[in-house]
């Protein structure tokens, strides 16, 4: 088992390079929720 968390990115949601949009703790597992920033469909943030 890796103690390393793993990143949850769903092909719905934009992809970013600084962050994840969740990640998976191996110890559980949990799966924490990042907050998200209000976007519309092309990306632009609003």
């Amino acid at each position: 088992m890796s103690t390393r968390p793993t990143p949850v990115d769903p092909p719905a949601l934009p992809r970013s390079a600084a962050f994840a949009q969740g990640m998976i703790a191996s110890a559980g597992p949990t799966l924490y929720v990042g907050g998200q920033n209000g976007i519309d469909s092309s990306g632009v943030q609003g």
